[in-house]
Order: C-alpha cells, then structure tokens, then sequence
C-alpha cells in the first residue's frame, strides 16, 4: 500500500481526506490550505504542508518555492485535479503556475491519480500540465459520457481496489479508465 501521497488543491481531492485509510498512519502532502486543515482535524496521518505564494481562490500554494519543495518529494500517489481533460490537449488548467506545481507533483510520483468532475471532460483550459497518457488512473463522479473521443473509458472491474489500471474498460461506481 502507499504511504506517501499527494493531495492536490481543490475541492475534489479535499473531499478524498475522509477517504483516506485509517488503519496506518499516511504521510500526506499537500499544497492547499484547507486539505492540509481536513487532515489536521480529520485524521492521524502526517501532514507536509507545501508552501509557497497562496492563491486566493482555491487557498493553495503556487510559485517556485512550492516548485523547488515537491521536486524534493517523491511520493507513492499523486490525487491531482484537472480544468480540462481532453486526448489533444491533455491535462489543463486556467493558471501557468498552477500547471507547474502539477506537472512537478505528477513527474514525483509512482502512481498518478485524476481526481475529476465528468464534466471536465472534452474541455482545454489555458495551461498544460500533463498528456492523459501520463497518469495510471481516472477517477470521476460519473461514466464519461462521451465528452472525449474514446480515450478515456468506464471501468467495471470489482477488484480493482476502488482504482482501474490503464488497459482496463469499462463503469463502477464512478471509476473511469484509460483506454
């Protein structure tokens, strides 16, 4: 199992602290400041609050203080979130140094975990920060609804762990593929 993980800013991988396993103690790092408070009061895991220049709206740290810090962290799992998920453009967001912070946070990590609305699908935002290619799971709160060309499917496979692997296709309780 994984014991560090990366949590993402945004509402998405906020919600994902209460979902955390509570039979081990986790190391958790994050750049948002309130997934770093959800921790704090929620759980028993370790934080690793990234800092850096904090956006006003969405509370999460960007910059290159927040660059040079996660280029140091090599974590089992990265929750990322996403503006934009499309097979031409890849991963998006509206904000440069938002993509950088991601981009790092993905490149460290072993295992690559979106975490997005069905509607972010079909959609390019402003900033790259990633190919769809580059991430080992999809996880959405409902089926792409063939907002996309195909590229990222439903999963259906019951012992998967709550996750798909790339390759796997087809729906379970929200859990999208790569094709």
């Amino acid at each position: 199992g994984a014991d560090t993980v990366f949590l993402d800013e945004g509402v998405v991988p906020t919600m994902l602290v209460r979902h955390l396993p509570v039979d081990r103690v986790l190391t958790v790092v994050t750049p948002s400041l309130p997934t770093a408070t959800a921790v704090l009061e929620t759980t028993r895991h370790e934080l690793v609050m990234v800092g850096g220049t904090v956006r006003r709206v969405s509370h999460g740290a960007v910059g290159q203080w927040t660059v040079e810090l996660l280029r140091r962290c090599f974590v089992d799992v990265a929750f990322l979130g996403a503006n934009g998920v499309s097979s031409d453009s890849g991963l998006t967001t509206p904000d440069p140094e938002v993509a950088a912070m991601k981009r790092v946070a993905l490149e460290n990590a072993r295992m690559r975990v979106l975490l997005c609305e069905h509607l972010r699908f079909g959609v390019t935002s402003f900033s790259r920060f990633a190919g769809i290619d580059e991430l080992t799971h999809i996880v959405t709160g409902r089926a792409n609804s063939g907002r996309d060309d195909g590229h990222v499917r439903p999963h259906d496979g019951a012992d998967s762990g709550g996750f798909c692997r790339r390759g796997d296709n087809a729906v379970h309780a929200g859990v999208a593929c790569l094709a």
